[in-house]
């Protein structure tokens, strides 16, 4: 492939751009310049990639610490959780019993 001289090709003026390419905007390459651009470069397109197995991708996921930390750590709430969940539980405990015994509503 040709390379321009200069690796800052953004600035410079296309029509120079097209001179260092030996191309030009309105017809592109010649079919000989192509044709010399095929065999130095080969085509121009992406090569396949292989189809990665599912049980390769599952434990892949297992090379990060934070995966691996997170499926074998146990499942517990942390204490602020757990002291906010006591204290709900014990109001609603005490509004149930308040409505329950006493008929009265705590809004009116």
């Amino acid at each position: 492939m040709v390379k321009s001289k200069s690796k800052t090709y953004w600035s410079k003026l296309a029509k120079q751009l097209l001179a260092e390419l030996k191309s030009s905007s309105a017809n592109g390459l010649s079919d000989a310049e192509a044709v010399k651009r095929l065999a130095a470069a080969g085509p121009n397109a992406i090569a396949a990639r292989k189809k990665t197995p599912g049980l390769h991708l599952l434990l892949n996921q297992f090379k990060n610490p934070l995966n691996t930390q997170a499926v074998f750590t146990p499942k517990v709430p942390p204490p602020t959780t757990m002291i906010s969940l006591l204290f709900f539980s014990i109001e609603f405990r005490l509004v149930f019993f308040e409505i329950l015994f006493t008929g009265a509503d705590r809004n009116g």
